[in-house]
């Protein structure tokens, strides 16, 4: 569990206040009706589609986790059937169980990003684990295991690769972690402006919808193409949700950048559940909390104190921002 906390700041740029929140997206607020002239919808007709929003929000759900699959052997190369894969993520302690089907093939569904490690066991075998495996969003990673003959109480561990293969698909991504959306300076805390760095991104303005549409920005905003397809083709998720916002084709809600846990930007799509995207494919996945209390604070502080003198007019552009908030996660103990 990972709350956050973002308190509002005011920016003076060119003598002008401008009020801004980050945990919201600066647009307006439009409200809509669901009954018109007083006509009452039947209730069968609202449960089914009651029933189709959240079979909707299940499908968006699976999209921001990620999968494991692989198959298990013996040293001769004989599919191991009925072998008990368990996956352990490292940081909560939280175990999931799945067994080979006749062919020794298994599949490990809707995995949160993160750190875990992979044990493979099965009587007459040795137990195998491998360690240091990060499943990143979107993900479908291949894990063979080949299993030595012996008891079940020996055990061989080996460190997961660096590369993981997705050998079961085809899709092309970029997986952009926490590292650079925390360090790299970011001119109003935009992290759209992190996507130029990935393959097929072009920061060209094609559509006027750099400045997000509506919005009011401030720093520098940006909402690259993708593979040539214009930058309103893009498709924003938050969390497994869908996130765009359909008028202008940028996000809906501005993810705070310091509850991001990683990003993933694919630019090849040949899935069913995005055959309406045109462009880009922008999967963004926040913090959770782990077995640990842990915490952060922060202020984003600009100010023209700071900034030199025109060199003409021996001036400065009164600017003043101060973004500060706090985030806090760890365990929920029921």
């Amino acid at each position: 569990m990972n709350q956050s906390l973002v308190f509002p700041s005011q920016d003076y740029t060119r003598g002008k206040a401008v009020v801004q929140q980050s945990a919201f997206p600066m647009r307006r607020l439009r409200s809509h009706r669901s009954f018109q002239g007083g006509a009452w919808l039947p209730m069968s007709l609202i449960g089914v589609v009651g029933a189709l929003l959240l079979s909707s929000i299940s499908l968006h759900a699976q999209q921001s986790t990620g999968s494991i699959n692989g198959t298990v052997r013996d040293e001769s190369g004989a599919a191991v059937p009925n072998a008990a894969v368990t996956l352990t993520n490292v940081n909560t302690s939280v175990r999931r169980t799945e067994a080979t089907n006749g062919v020794g093939v298994y599949v490990i569904n809707n995995i949160l990003p993160g750190a875990y490690d992979l044990s493979v066991g099965h009587a007459g075998f040795g137990t195998v684990t491998r360690t240091g495996i990060v499943v990143e969003v979107d993900q479908t990673a291949t894990f063979d295991f080949k299993l030595p003959v012996g008891r079940t109480t020996q055990a061989v561990t080996v460190q997961a690769n660096a590369v993981q293969l997705e050998a079961s698909t085809a899709e092309l991504g970029t997986v952009i972690t926490s590292s650079p959306v925390n360090d790299l300076p970011l001119n109003g805390r935009n992290f759209t402006d992190l996507l130029t760095l990935t393959p097929g991104a072009s920061p060209a303005n094609t559509t006027q919808t750099s400045f997000g549409g509506e919005a009011s920005p401030i720093g520098v905003y940006s909402f690259p193409a993708m593979n040539g397809a214009d930058n309103r083709a893009n498709y924003f998720m938050l969390d497994g949700i869908d996130d765009n916002e359909y008028e202008f084709s940028t996000y809906a809600v501005s993810p705070i950048l310091d509850d991001i846990q990683e990003f993933k930007v694919q630019s090849h799509n040949d899935q069913p559940a995005y055959g309406g995207v045109l462009g880009g494919i922008v999967n963004v996945v926040t913090k959770s909390g782990t077995n640990q209390l842990h915490g952060a604070g922060w202020e984003l502080l600009r100010n023209n104190d700071l900034d030199a003198n025109n060199a003409l007019t021996h001036t400065k552009t009164p600017l003043r921002q101060n973004q500060f908030g706090s985030n806090i996660g760890g365990p929920v103990i029921l």
